[in-house]
């Protein structure tokens, strides 16, 4: 929901943070690391399917938004924000398997009666 309140604000307007590129690249990446993150974490990360679909739904997502914002009058797309947009996803989806890989074997070695 944040992404998409955000993704719908005009620049320009007071309270609404005019951002330099790094800022945004960086704050694309962060938001989508944490979507995809959990996104699997809901699905599951033993499947590729779940990874695909987590993937092609942050792309699509960061497609469909940029192409909103170029129809508004004090915003642009930017392939550089779908670039940022698919790297976090990605981030978040790996960091999520590479967790999961690292704690399943610390609950398998943990007593099963205390």
């Amino acid at each position: 929901m944040v992404i998409l309140y955000e993704s719908m604000q005009e620049r320009g307007r007071p309270g609404v943070p005019d951002l330099s590129t790094n800022e945004a690249y960086l704050g694309h990446f962060a938001i989508y690391a944490v979507m995809a993150f959990c996104a699997l974490g809901a699905l599951g990360p033993r499947t590729f399917q779940g990874f695909l679909a987590v993937m092609l739904f942050a792309a699509g997502l960061g497609i469909a938004l940029e192409l909103y914002q170029a129809q508004l009058p004090t915003r642009t797309a930017s392939a550089g924000d779908v670039l940022a947009d698919i790297a976090g996803a990605i981030f978040g989806a790996a960091g999520y398997v590479m967790l999961t890989f690292l704690v399943e074997p610390l609950k398998r070695s943990l007593p099963t009666k205390l």
